[in-house]
């Protein structure tokens, strides 16, 4: 899996989706203790009005898929660089995920934010910013 997923290089949209038995607060909460640790790194934003869903976070790349699910799952070295930080605070919860990833044709780069905001329209993730 990682293979494929290393070799993607065109825009892409992804999703992670929940899969275990695990509240949008729960995970909010765990998320929230993290991020006043100490050497904490940038995630995406909380939602003021959290929502109940299996869908953690929405997103985009407009190339170098690998090099984004490096920074989600929390192993980019920069703390400014916004990602999930998984190996942070979901190892604690126990929380299981699965990815879904999407790959356009390159010609489709500048209609992702458009495709983004739909998609998370439509799934409504607990995580992030989509206007």
């Amino acid at each position: 899996m990682f293979s494929e997923l290393n070799e993607m290089s065109g825009p892409c949209l992804y999703f992670f989706e929940i899969t275990s038995d695990h509240l949008s607060s729960d995970i909010i909460d765990r998320i929230k203790i993290y991020s006043k640790t100490e050497n904490s790194k940038a995630i995406p934003a909380i939602k003021k009005t959290i929502p109940e869903s299996n869908v953690l976070y929405v997103g985009k790349v407009k190339g170098n898929f690998w090099g984004r699910l490096i920074q989600h799952m929390g192993y980019y070295k920069v703390n400014r660089t916004q990602g999930l930080q998984l190996f942070y605070w979901a190892k604690e919860l126990d929380l299981s995920l699965k990815l879904t990833v999407m790959e356009f044709e390159s010609e489709m780069i500048d209609i992702m934010e458009v495709l983004e905001s739909g998609l998370a329209k439509r799934l409504k993730p607990i995580l992030g910013k989509h206007k």
